[in-house]
């Protein structure tokens, strides 16, 4: 998305070896994301839902919700996921204007100040409609603004990590590579998730899912399947780094369109004073 952005509007060379390592490493990512959604249909994931089912059915959080209207939420769903990454894109287009006056953590800072009252009128809005808050939140039984203290933990670390750090690493990235090349590198999140599963069942910091029978905090090992996927990753980071444009070809680039231009404007004075003197005489 961003490299079709960039190269549409110009800010990018056109380049089919490019596309097709977004191709390749889009196909990688969403071949493993499916295999490890595949295999997430494990024992432990029926117990669980049968643990769920053995009460109200309120547990869940989906009651009400059967046939047309879980497919509308499935729907809905992936279309807000697109407009994150759209929206994900836009922001590091957007932000190579700023990054040439303000450092990274200053553009970091203003974006989140500016999407955080954003979020809190969203929030504010949504949070009067009981309807807009249970589709939302549909397992938000005790109100839409409970946070569970079991949560606190996961919440500081996504807020400070996930979040934080990681937009403040991605716009300095963005300041000084391409926002093709920025964005190539988010595909690695299901191979950074597969090797730290690995490890932590390596580690026995949680059990494996396979062969439980009660539910329970585990984890599914990759497969070996799961090879096939990072090699398209790995493969078209490949072509999307060999083909990003050096930054000394960006400056003679930017010098000779300069040049052009100054040339450009001095033949257009000597034109402009030559038909004055003509008209003089």
């Amino acid at each position: 998305m961003t490299a079709a952005i960039s190269m549409a509007l110009g800010w990018e060379p056109p380049s089919t070896y490019r596309f097709g390592g977004v191709a390749a490493a889009f196909v990688g990512c969403a071949a493993m994301v499916i295999i490890s959604s595949k295999g997430g249909d494990s024992a432990t994931d029926e117990n669980l839902v049968e643990a769920t089912d053995d009460g109200d059915n309120e547990a869940d959080g989906y009651e009400g919700y059967e046939g047309i209207g879980l497919v509308i939420r499935h729907l809905s769903g992936h279309a807000f996921f697109f407009i994150n990454c759209l929206c994900t894109s836009l922001y590091v287009l957007m932000s190579k204007a700023p990054l040439q006056f303000y450092s990274p953590l200053t553009v970091t800072a203003l974006s989140y100040n500016i999407a955080s009252l954003f979020m809190l009128i969203t929030a504010l809005l949504s949070s009067l409609s009981g309807s807009i808050s249970s589709f939302l939140c549909p397992d938000c039984d005790k109100g839409i603004w409970h946070i569970p203290s079991s949560a606190f933990l996961a919440l500081a670390y996504f807020v400070l990590f996930n979040s934080v750090g990681a937009y403040a690493l991605l716009t300095w990235a963005n300041r000084h590579v391409t926002g093709t090349l920025v964005m190539g590198y988010t595909v690695l999140q299901p191979v950074t998730a597969a090797i730290l599963t690995a490890v932590l069942l390596g580690l026995r910091v949680y059990p494996s899912c396979e062969g439980l029978t009660e539910p329970s905090p585990c984890l599914d090992p990759p497969g070996w399947e799961c090879l096939a996927g990072m090699a398209g990753i790995f493969l078209g980071l490949y072509f999307i780094i060999t083909t990003e444009p050096s930054a000394s070809s960006s400056i003679e680039s930017s010098a000779e369109n300069e040049g052009a231009e100054a040339g450009s404007t001095i033949e257009a004075i000597d034109d402009k004073y030559q038909s004055v003197s003509m008209g003089s005489c």
